[in-house]
């Protein structure tokens, strides 16, 4: 199949569940407060920290195994740990809930800790499953599950809202949607599944034969949380919950183009890779096709949304979020850049060059504390703040699109 086919296909889901989270930010923002989905962006950051350490990141590792037989194995031995960490941070959080609540300062409705390492399980295992639909070329497949999931997010936050009106409300129909989109990957797979299902479970042949990359990969995003949380908590210090809200409002509409396109792309992109690779060697042509194809569609949205998105923004969401106008277009400096970066952050690990993740994450993370000291020691207000993050933000992008190529060049004129 073809590597455009690919591509249409995963982004296809991926268009159709983000125009159905376009349609419903408009309700869902005048259901739910500022305050709201700052809380929700706390818990989606503590959800992210949880989800790294509870498969240590082996999911993105299936659409790299040889064969079939590995490919389930391997989702096995996630299946496995994943139940195994989960219960243990269960317990943790059960036991040392005042202490987290105090040092992390969870507050308001700080029961919400006990539904991460829940909500992290459920993702970690959706992403596994699709991950282990796509390494079988089953896109159309993986497309639905990313449809599924936002229909049934959209549909629960408006119902639970007529029962529960906070951000409780969001928590819940999170879970749901990530269930709905286990559930059917688990249905389609069904047929492998069970015709392996008695089969004997390598796991420690198979997390080590994987030990590398996963682990590469699961300190980097270990730095990529810390940096994420980092805009977080020095928002909700100096600026607020409302702020943060708003923040976490611009935030989630500029990644829209990233999750209609950007993350399909880059889904295809890597598991292309290391089939191209292990054939032909040289993957320049793949890179130089994606990079044209992220251009010609990327440039246009991102012209048309630095122009009109502050008056569009409070036209559509209401007049309580007018702030969320002025952010997205400070935003755009840097999210704008991650567009076209993003699909390729994981061409190092194709070549085995993993300790290129933690640099480029270790100078993301200092980046982020000198904007936050920055805005500490010279109490700047938050449009100064935001612009100082957008740009050192787009800088590390770039420079990541930048050594992807490199890497790439590079590999090649040693083999």
């Amino acid at each position: 199949m073809s590597y455009k086919k690919n591509i249409f296909q995963q982004s296809a889901g991926n268009i159709s569940a983000q125009i159905i989270g376009i349609i419903a930010i408009p309700i869902l923002a005048r259901l739910y407060s500022p305050l709201d989905f700052g809380l929700m962006s706390k818990f989606t950051n503590f959800v992210y920290f949880c989800g790294i350490l509870i498969t240590l990141r082996y999911e993105y590792f299936i659409v790299a195994t040889i064969d079939l037989l590995s490919s389930i194995n391997l989702v096995k031995s996630i299946i496995f740990l994943g139940l195994i960490t989960l219960s243990v941070f269960t317990f943790l959080i059960f036991i040392y809930n005042s202490q987290l609540i105090f040092y992390f300062n969870i507050v308001p409705f700080s029961t919400w800790i006990y539904f991460v390492p829940l909500v992290a399980f459920l993702i970690s295992m959706s992403i596994s499953f699709q991950h282990f639909t796509q390494r079988n070329e089953g896109y159309a497949h993986s497309s639905i599950s990313e449809v599924l999931n936002k229909s049934c997010y959209v549909i629960f936050a408006i119902i639970i809202y007529k029962i529960q009106k906070d951000f409780y409300g969001l928590i819940i129909a999170v879970l749901l949607g990530y269930s709905a989109k286990l559930f059917y990957l688990v249905y389609v797979n069904r047929k492998i599944i069970l015709s392996h299902f008695g089969s004997k479970i390598y796991i420690k042949e198979s997390l080590l034969a994987n030990r590398k990359g996963a682990y590469s990969f699961s300190l980097s995003n270990l730095i990529q949380s810390i940096t994420g949380i980092i805009p977080v908590y020095t928002i909700s210090l100096l600026f607020g919950l409302e702020t943060l809200g708003q923040w976490s409002m611009a935030i989630s509409i500029l990644s829209l183009p990233t999750s209609m396109l950007g993350s399909a792309i880059g889904s295809v992109y890597f598991q292309k890779s290391f089939k191209i690779k292990s054939i032909k060697g040289n993957i320049d042509g793949i890179w130089i096709e994606t990079i044209r194809f992220l251009l010609i569609i990327g440039l246009p949205i991102f012209i048309i949304s630095f122009i009109a998105m502050p008056k569009v923004i409070p036209l559509i969401l209401g007049s309580k979020w007018v702030a969320c106008g002025e952010y997205s277009q400070i935003l755009l400096l840097s999210i704008g850049v991650s567009f076209f970066s993003n699909p390729f952050d994981r061409t190092s690990y194709v070549f085995g060059i993993y300790w290129y993740p933690y640099v480029i994450n270790l100078l993301r993370l200092l980046g982020s504390l000198m904007s936050y000291l920055i805005a500490i020691k010279y109490k700047i207000e938050i449009h100064e703040y935001l612009i100082i993050h957008s740009i050192q933000g787009g800088v590390f992008y770039l420079v990541d699109l930048f050594m992807s190529y490199y890497f790439i060049k590079k590999n090649y004129k040693v083999n």
